[in-house]
């Protein structure tokens, strides 16, 4: 799947940000707007990314997501304490859902 794709997807079925916690929603939003998101990869079943955290570690990002009818359920899986549908798997998804192409940086 291209980021293309699941831009569209994502548009299509907006109802995605029902997989999270308003706060994780919020922060995760403004991540995706400080440009802290590097997409790895886009695959048939998943996406791959790191996000920069609040005090600058790089979370790594395993997102996969279902089409259920109407419903996109997600299951984000983050390296940081939190694990699973945090705020770092949000701003992979809004700044795929706003079109964004987040590249991974090539260093320092």
């Amino acid at each position: 799947m291209s980021q293309a794709e699941v831009h569209k997807l994502l548009g299509e079925h907006p109802g995605w940000t029902r997989s999270f916690a308003g706060p994780a929603l919020q922060r995760g939003e403004r991540y995706a707007q400080q440009d802290r998101v590097e997409l790895n990869a886009c695959g048939v079943t998943h996406i791959e990314a790191h996000c920069r955290g609040s005090e600058g570690q790089h979370y790594q990002q395993h997102i996969e997501l279902r089409i259920q009818g109407r419903h996109c359920q997600v299951n984000g899986r983050c390296s940081c304490p939190v694990g699973y549908n945090c705020k770092h798997c949000a701003a992979v998804l809004y700044c795929l859902s706003a079109g964004a192409t987040p590249e991974a940086s090539q260093g320092d």
